[in-house]
């Protein structure tokens, strides 16, 4: 209301001098005189009045209320100051890569988690704006407990412990995952206006009720993670709630909380059928090659839990009605900065089944086609019970060892000489299908080189083994061809041994 006076000083020194000015030049208005006395003690009503109206003005908008006036004023949205022996602490909102520009996340802001022990756990909400600034992958911001109850104020075992925040009921956008890291204790004052006021705008910007948003929002707010509300193709005002969490169709309680907070969020006359909505876990294994090959260990596995993070987004954002498959998956891994390349090997599936012995029910997949699903399942991949196994691309290396028969005098390097050059060249020529011999058969040839000058054999092959790249060993016979045992894989070799021609006589060929 002082905007309306702002060419007025309605402060009382302000009022005395309009007074003064007003009743003439020609009455005695110094300080000391009748008139002066009774000037100043109107002008002193007046703008006590003055003040009055001017808080009462402010005391009716929720950016100048304060204190009991306040309360009133966000009591008509519905919210109430939170009290001292409220829960209270800090949450941690974060994302798997740097932000590309700052990310604003307003007052008011939500979090659950799930129950404990069948025990539904109080929500929580941000009581200050938080801004997750650009190229940072986190930010921490403190919360409340919501509509904190008086019995709660006084239940010494309501205690929430690290990390069991995980759920936001209307995810921010940019924020991928959020916790609490530290242990949320109980508020010894009562909230400041400064938050209530906060709260109360972002209330002002979310009151839209009965939307498919809300409705989810509302029932994520019970401790529900996975849920899908959909608007029934039929006759209008059916909407069909299918709840992913395992264990809510072991819990009864959990479908009363649902029904309880849908009622009080949606429409009047709107119809609602809840269904337990089956997870069908996915478990992808594949072989990824990393863009700079030279990625240590540490730096491999920071780059598969990047890779496992965005096939878990992939495979949750599928649309109801398709499937999972090959295409989808690679598609999130070629996304993922610092990847080159990825081939997709295997594509396991199951349920849960408590009846089964191992405790799941494998799906049958097929690479090809993706995995199957029903109208009531949802496709899923746990990152802690069951992730997707993701290995290194290594180049294949099959390794020659050979056991010679060779005269005493003969340096041995010379064998490994004549070998090595062999089998670079076989190496190569088997890659491009271009040699076919038997492998004795070329080896033996390669060791010509070592004759006499009378052509006499001075080295025999007594045996030839092949190590392949999953550590079998194969004895090579007269009949092994060099495409079958060496391939298009790296050949080196490995150990020579040699047996002295000594003792068995002349070398024969």
């Amino acid at each position: 209301m002082s905007e309306l006076f702002a060419d007025h000083d309605t402060s009382f020194r302000g009022v005395v001098a309009r007074l003064a000015r007003a009743l003439g030049p020609d009455l005695d208005d110094n300080p000391g005189s009748a008139v002066r006395l009774l000037v100043e003690a109107f002008g002193r009503e007046i703008s006590t009045l003055y003040g009055m109206l001017d808080r009462a003005h402010r005391a009716g908008y929720v950016d100048s209320a304060e204190g009991p006036a306040l309360d009133k004023v966000v009591a008509i949205l519905g919210v109430e100051r939170a009290r001292a022996g409220r829960l209270a602490g800090v949450i941690e909102l974060s994302r798997s890569t740097p932000a590309p520009h700052d990310l604003v996340i307003p007052p008011g802001f939500r979090v659950a988690g799930k129950p404990v022990e069948r025990r539904p756990l109080p929500v929580f909400e941000s009581v200050e704006a938080a801004t997750l600034r650009r190229g940072e992958t986190r930010v921490r911001v403190a919360v409340q407990q919501v509509d904190a109850k008086p019995g709660d104020l006084a239940d010494a075992t309501l205690l929430i412990g690290p990390g069991q925040l995980t759920i936001m009921p209307r995810p921010a956008l940019g924020i991928e995952s959020v916790t609490n890291p530290e242990p949320l204790r109980r508020a010894s004052k009562d909230e400041s206006d400064e938050h209530l006021r906060g709260r109360a705008r972002h209330v002002l910007r979310r009151s839209q009720a009965g939307t498919l948003t809300a409705i989810a929002a509302a029932i994520h707010e019970q401790g529900v993670e996975h849920v899908e509300v959909s608007e029934r193709d039929g006759p209008p005002g059916v909407l069909d709630i299918l709840v992913g969490d395992p264990e809510f169709a072991d819990d009864p309680g959990a479908a009363r909380r649902v029904l309880a907070a849908v009622r009080a969020t949606k429409a009047a006359g709107v119809q609602v059928a809840l269904h337990a909505l089956q997870t069908v876990y996915v478990r992808p294994t594949l072989v990824l090659t990393p863009t700079d090959p030279r990625v240590d260990e540490p730096g491999f596995r920071r780059l598969a839990g990047e890779l496992g993070r965005a096939i878990v987004a992939q495979v949750a954002a599928v649309p109801r009605g398709q499937k999972i498959d090959a295409r989808r998956i690679e598609a999130a891994a070629i996304a993922t900065p610092g990847i080159a390349d990825v081939q997709l090997l295997r594509l396991d599936a199951h349920t849960v089944d408590s009846s089964s012995p191992a405790g799941i029910r494998p799906r049958a997949v097929n690479l090809a086609t993706g995995v199957p699903r029903g109208p009531r399942e949802r496709l899923a991949i746990d990152l802690e019970r069951w992730p997707p196994r993701i290995v290194r691309k290594v180049e294949a290396i099959r390794e020659v060892e050979v056991l010679v028969e060779t005269s005493a005098d003969l340096d041995l390097d010379r064998v490994r000489d004549a070998l090595t050059a062999c089998l670079q060249a076989l190496g190569s020529g088997a890659a491009q299908g271009k040699d076919d011999r038997p492998l004795l058969a070329a080896l033996t040839q390669a060791l010509r080189v070592l004759d006499g000058p009378d052509a006499a054999p001075v080295v025999r092959l007594v045996q030839v083994l092949v190590h392949d790249e999953l550590d079998t060993v194969c004895q090579v016979s007269a009949d092994d061809r060099i495409g079958h045992l060496l391939g298009d894989v790296r050949v080196q070799l490995g150990r020579i041994e040699r047996v002295d021609a000594g003792a068995h006589g002349k070398v024969p060929r």
